[in-house]
């Protein structure tokens, strides 16, 4: 038991979700719309995650064989296998593929200014008015009871600006398959206009915000920048911080962009030391020893140091150097490297 756990430490599964998180975190859901955006098949297979942590006591994620929810939630494994695939993209989903013995480890995944509403609703229900207290206590539910987070200011047309500053962005959030794209934008340039700072800030801080999502498409779906323009966070972070870990899809391409790279810059360096020894072995077989070299050429001591132990021999394409060291010899040469 105590591997498994260490296991589900591994995979970064939250700690210290709340008491019955589930149903709060489902009404939430349902009051977002998320819904809409979901296909038929994802408010089921989200239900039946969230229960399976509330059965857990949140101490574990959720573990599943594929035929254990195709049959509690009535698909197709195909349909399963596509919906969750959808809501990894939608940032709702954490998934992590099992084995034919192994069950798969699913979780739901928290935006952040939702996890802050759902952590704090106790506090916040205690702070609120005679009123709204009385409600509370008659459905535990009204705890969750959705607070939005900016009042929507409508264009300011008289000074101008205000709406054509944000043109631009709102057909960005099109292009980027972001919902509500207006609501959007409005709100996030709300939460980052403050005090007398210019307009004009504020619209570029909300172009760098969208600008790093685009830098990075394919580590979320469109929901998450979405949500984030709503979040009352957005004024505390920069572009580059407050987002939810990359899917696992855009990391591993990402990973096989860098080895890719790097096998192709590896391919050039050998290319290029050919090319250079066809260039100075007639050169250099003239010479009795390395040492003769280095001191004919004036070659800088930090590639010297690397061609010490080879100082008394000769030159050739067999000498034992790294392929490396003698890349910096013959670019020294070549004029390349000082």
């Amino acid at each position: 038991m105590q591997q498994q756990r260490m296991s589900y430490s591994d995979l970064n599964y939250p700690a210290g979700r709340p008491q019955f998180f589930a149903l709060h975190y489902l009404r939430r859901l349902l009051h977002e719309g998320m819904v809409s955006v979901m296909p038929p098949a994802g408010l089921p297979l989200m239900l039946a995650v969230a229960m399976k942590e509330d059965d857990e006591r949140y101490r574990r994620p959720a573990t599943f064989f594929n035929d254990q929810l195709t049959s509690q939630i009535g698909c197709s494994e195909d349909t399963l296998d596509r919906t969750r695939r959808t809501l990894m993209g939608l940032g709702l989903l954490r998934y992590e593929r099992g084995s034919d013995r192994r069950k798969g480890t699913y979780w739901v995944l928290e935006l952040t200014h939702w996890e802050n509403c759902i952590r704090t609703s106790a506090d916040a229900s205690a702070d609120a008015s005679a009123d709204a207290s009385a409600d509370a206590s008659a459905d535990p539910l009204t705890l969750i009871q959705p607070k939005k987070p900016h009042t929507l200011s409508p264009p300011n047309t008289a000074e101008g600006g205000w709406a054509s500053g944000l043109d631009e962005i709102v057909e960005e959030l099109k292009s980027l398959g972001v919902r509500r794209p207006v609501e959007a934008a409005r709100t996030g340039l709300n939460t980052l206009a403050t005090g007398d700072e210019p307009r004009e800030h504020a619209v570029q801080r909300l172009r760098d915000h969208v600008s790093h999502f685009r830098s990075l498409r394919g580590a979320w779906g469109p929901v998450v920048l979405y949500y984030r323009l709503l979040s009352p966070e957005l004024r505390h972070w920069q572009p580059t911080d407050g987002w939810p870990p990359p899917l696992a899809a855009y990391a591993s391409a990402q990973q096989r962009t860098t080895s890719s790279t790097a096998a192709d810059e590896a391919r050039a360096r050998t290319a290029r030391l050919r090319q250079l020894e066809l260039d100075f072995d007639p050169v250099l077989k003239d010479f009795a020893n390395i040492g003769e070299v280095i001191a004919r050429y004036q070659v800088p001591d930090r590639i010297a140091a690397r061609l010490r132990p080879y100082i008394a021999q000769r030159w050739t394409r067999s000498l034992r150097a790294s392929d490396e060291t003698k890349l910096l010899l013959l670019e020294h040469l070549n004029g390349g490297e000082n």
